[in-house]
């Protein structure tokens, strides 16, 4: 019924998945709930991930959500899964995002870090956002009505 998506680098906090269950049972209507994550590197605070609640109009400048996130599994079969188009590679979340946008969908945030992102030299941040131009590219041209057509400057 529901699906906890999680990257290897994330740490989740013991009532991270009590508290996601919560917000998607106040919001019946919501595809997927996502907390805040704390960033680190080797050990020490380096910001923080999905700290604002969804926002539709952010995904044209940036992925607001991280990839970790509770999604009703009916949710995400009726968008079709996550995208298995090998260019998107690392950016499959971001695909997703926009797809819920594009189908009028949301999500609901929990406002409390209840899991932690690890940064590293070969985490995945580090290496999907070395150039992110064509990404971008391809996700106007996917998504056109959420990430608009001009070019991203």
């Amino acid at each position: 019924e529901l699906l906890l998506i999680l990257d290897a680098d994330n740490e989740v906090w013991p009532t991270a998945i009590e508290r996601l269950v919560a917000a998607l049972d106040g919001d019946p209507r919501a595809g997927f709930a996502y907390p805040i994550l704390q960033m680190h590197r080797d050990g020490e605070p380096h910001g923080l991930l999905s700290y604002a609640a969804w926002d539709p109009a952010v995904l044209a400048r940036r992925n607001p959500v991280d990839a970790f996130a509770l999604i009703r599994a009916t949710f995400l079969n009726e968008l079709g899964g996550y995208t298995e188009d090998v260019r998107l590679l690392g950016w499959e979340d971001y695909d997703l995002w926009c797809r819920v946008a594009a189908a009028g969908g949301h999500g609901v945030q929990v406002p409390q870090i209840l899991a932690r992102y690890r940064m590293g030299e070969s985490s995945m941040l580090s290496l999907t956002d070395i150039d992110v131009s064509a990404m971008r590219a391809l996700l106007r041209e996917r998504y056109p009505t959420v990430m608009g057509t001009d070019p991203y400057p």
